[in-house]
């Protein structure tokens, strides 16, 4: 287990996505933000798309997902944060070490790490990512149920 210095100003965020062929694909997250003073903020978030995408790209898209959410919440004040993503997924890591530019999910984080102090990623293991998976799945099952009754 990692421990973190609490004066440093941080952001840990842990994100998954959960795909079916059948229903679509949903993104979570939850995140933790680490403030000079001790005192830290607690984050959750979720999308839901309809469409069939492979599960690498749904995994980098909530990485994404996340980043942007949290900026939105912190904007300006981001830029003094250093943000950790966590995630089960071992591809989206490689992607982003790799530095592809040729690879569109990494330009687009690439984008999004000048928002922030710096942007680091790392791999977990899905028992350490059980909260993120809950909130995808949880997110997979409500937006399949809200697209089949707006489809009626």
């Amino acid at each position: 287990m990692l421990f973190y210095n609490p004066m440093n100003k941080h952001i840990i965020v842990r994100t998954d996505a959960s795909v079916s062929p059948s229903k679509g694909v949903a993104l979570g997250y939850e995140a933790t933000v680490y403030h000079n003073d001790g005192t830290y903020d607690e984050h959750t978030g979720s999308h839901y798309y309809p469409n069939n995408i492979k599960t690498t790209r749904a995994e980098f898209m909530a990485s994404i997902f996340a980043t942007k959410e949290i900026y939105e919440e912190y904007q300006s004040e981001a830029k003094k944060y250093k943000l950790k993503i966590e995630t089960d997924c071992e591809k989206t890591v490689n992607i982003y070490r790799d530095e592809v530019e040729e690879n569109k999910l990494y330009r687009t984080m690439n984008n999004l790490e000048s928002l922030f102090d710096s942007i680091s990623i790392r791999w977990i293991s899905r028992t350490n990512n059980t909260r993120a998976d809950a909130i995808a799945r949880s997110k997979l099952e409500t937006g399949w149920n809200n697209h089949e009754n707006s489809s009626e």
